[in-house]
């Protein structure tokens, strides 16, 4: 069946298809059927993707350690299929004994490993391949400025080379590494002797480093890697090696419990760690949602960390923020406290604006449309080039058909809100427009979110502003995953029933029902004004 237009991003923020189809499919698991719905995409190296909001749809849990899945009540194995290679033949070994000499392997390291390391070498030379080859499944896109043709000129190439360059360009040719096109591109090739006496073809890329846009993608650093593997700052090696460095009077008042020192608060276990530890992390989450302010990151810090000083630590570790210092606002207003008529769920009441006027990115989106859900507090942004009614009704639609229908939209009263036909549209999905006063769009929620925005954006772009259409979903990631002041719980975990990203968390429970209760208890409390306030 068709449905409408979807586009699919890969993780470097780039699109890759428009989805325009869908299939009904029954699923069986045992004897357990599902109906799931699946999007049909091209170019896929594999079947099937069973999606994580069909497993939550139907309640289906899989267990990679017992390998076993659990739906309705029942476990059932769970088969995973592994090649069998078998390295340790003793077939295998001969061959390599007589195909290498192994007094030929020189290694620099000491004697009592040489053994040990020959002998890995053999047993996976067969896992290492020499030949050049190249990536099928990957085509890479180099983003050039407006030209419609360049052309360098040529170098003669020296006769002695002439026979060279024609084997190697024949070798290139079949191997699939290169091809012959036409093009108005031209680039002369370059020779290059290497030491052994073999040429190497390179081209005069100068003027197409020129024309072509930047491109900031590298390959991550082995730190890295052994970060996301160990959690880094995270991890609970670190935490180990902190306590140890807890004085003897700060045990006393501890628990201890499977050798890591805990700190209770009520039914909360919270791991306790030094002043030193406790100012790294508070930088780490800083950074990791956005340069958030201290109340933030206090919270974040103590959903799973304990100091006893953990507040001014924190306080005193964000102030020296070089970003924030540049970038921020005060966000300390003298005015009165507003009334607000609170949703009695998520999904209830939507709050939509423009931020207008940005400069241009590479996409020549120059607009974002930001909706956000009134008693959640989740933000969605939307890139785009117009502010006009048909960009708010396309927008609209794709809303309602990724998060659900809802009843109120609040908006200001510029002309594309005020249009017959988004008045007409509205009618139709049963939603109630609610247009704020004229000289005070304030009331409109949208207009809070959109300053937390900008502000984001001024942190993350300032070095080059046109990519602030591809940081997008980072501030979406900061907003909706860090808790709110109003709630006290983060938006993702309000209208998504998710909980949120946290670096050191494999899995939540959170109980949703309790949660939305505890929600709807809000008060709003009547302030009492003095006459005589100004």
């Amino acid at each position: 069946m068709s449905i409408n237009k979807l586009t699919l991003i890969g993780a470097n923020n780039k699109k890759l298809f428009d989805i325009n189809k869908a299939i009904n499919a029954e699923l069986q698991i045992s004897d357990t059927k599902l109906c799931c719905q699946f999007v049909i995409v091209p170019q896929l190296n594999v079947d099937v993707i069973l999606g994580n909001d069909e497993l939550l749809k139907h309640k289906i849990v899989i267990d990679y350690g017992k390998r076993i899945i659990e739906i309705e009540n029942k476990q059932i194995n769970l088969q995973i299929v592994e090649e069998n290679v078998n390295f340790e033949s003793d077939e295998y070994y001969y061959c390599k004994e007589n195909e290498f000499n192994i007094d030929k392997i020189e290694l620099n390291c000491d004697e009592e490993y040489k053994g040990k390391i020959k002998g890995m070498l053999y047993k996976y030379e067969r896992l290492v391949n020499s030949e050049t080859r190249f990536a099928k499944r990957y085509t890479h896109h180099i983003e050039v400025k407006d030209i419609t043709h360049f052309k360098i000129k040529t170098y003669p190439i020296p006769y002695r080379f002439k026979d060279d360059v024609r084997k190697e360009i024949e070798v290139l040719l079949q191997q699939g590494i290169i091809e012959t096109s036409d093009t108005p591109f031209i680039n002369p090739i370059v020779v290059v002797k290497k030491k052994n006496g073999d040429i190497r073809i390179c081209l005069d890329a100068r003027i197409i480093n020129r024309c072509s846009i930047p491109q900031y993608e590298k390959p991550i650093s082995i730190e890295a890697i052994l970060g996301r593997i160990t959690r880094g700052i995270f991890s609970l090696a670190t935490i180990l090696d902190d306590q140890e460095n807890l004085m003897d009077e700060q045990k006393r008042k501890l628990e201890q419990k499977d050798k890591i020192w805990i700190k209770k608060l009520g039914d909360t276990e919270l791991y306790a760690v030094t002043d030193e530890l406790t100012q790294n992390l508070a930088t780490q989450i800083h950074t990791h949602y956005g340069h958030i302010g201290t109340g933030k990151t206090w919270k974040i810090y103590r959903e799973n960390y304990y100091n006893k000083h953990d507040k001014t630590l924190i306080h005193n570790a964000i102030k020296k923020c070089h970003l924030c210092q540049l970038g921020k606002e005060k966000n300390k207003h003298l005015h009165g406290i507003p009334q607000s008529n609170i949703p009695q769920a998520p999904r209830h009441t939507i709050a939509i604006d423009f931020i207008s006027n940005i400069i241009p990115s590479y996409n020549n989106n120059k607009h974002i449309f930001v909706t956000v859900d009134v008693y959640s507090k989740y933000i969605t942004t939307h890139p785009c080039r117009k502010t006009n009614t048909n960009t708010v009704i396309r927008i609209l639609k794709r809303y309602i058909q990724e998060h659900g229908h809802f009843i109120q939209c609040i908006m200001d009263n510029a002309t594309y809100f005020q249009s017959t036909r988004l008045k007409n549209f509205l009618h139709k999905h049963n939603i109630t427009p609610k247009y704020t006063s004229i000289r005070h769009p304030q009331s409109n929620v949208a207009e809070r979110y959109i300053k937390e925005i900008i502000k984001y954006l001024r942190l993350l772009v300032h070095h080059e502003q046109p990519t602030w259409e591809e940081k997008l979903l980072d501030v979406e990631y900061y907003i909706n995953n860090i808790p709110n002041e109003s709630t006290g719980e983060s938006p993702i975990q309000i209208f998504k029933n998710t909980p949120p990203d946290r670096p050191w968390i494999q899995q939540h429970h959170t109980d949703y029902d309790s949660l939305i209760h505890r929600m709807n208890e809000r008060k709003v409390v009547p302030v009492e004004i003095d006459k005589n306030f100004a």
